[in-house]
């Protein structure tokens, strides 16, 4: 996937890959507790790609949120939403991880992902 992306990665250096699964049942939110964030102080020690595998996600909210860093603030620049509403279908999101990011809250369905830290 990152080669057809022309994405090259260090042969030598770290990955990590998460699994996570959450479900909401009757408008109850699911709380990520994460900020608005980089990926380069993770588990991989060196700068890093994100990749997101989105697998039978169907859920309202939960979108991904790109920033911009303002002086004052951060401005949101892009918004990937999650669900893939097919069973048979998986979404793929690549990008940078010295790009500010956030997952939002979820409800009302699950929200599955692979995620995948590769250094560059």
């Amino acid at each position: 996937l990152l080669y057809v992306n022309h994405i090259e990665i260090s042969k030598t250096k770290d990955i990590s890959i998460e699994f996570i699964l959450a479900k909401s049942h009757n408008e109850t939110i699911v709380e990520n507790n994460f900020t608005i964030h980089k990926d380069r102080d993770s588990r991989v020690d060196d700068d890093s790609y994100t990749i997101i595998i989105y697998l039978h996600t169907n859920c309202e909210g939960g979108e991904l949120i790109f920033y911009e860093s303002t002086p004052c603030s951060f401005e949101k620049t892009i918004t990937v939403e999650p669900n893939t509403r097919l069973s048979s279908t998986t979404k793929v999101v690549i990008f940078d991880g010295e790009i500010f990011h956030k997952p939002e809250p979820f409800y009302n369905g699950q929200r599955c992902a692979i995620v995948c830290q590769v250094s560059k």
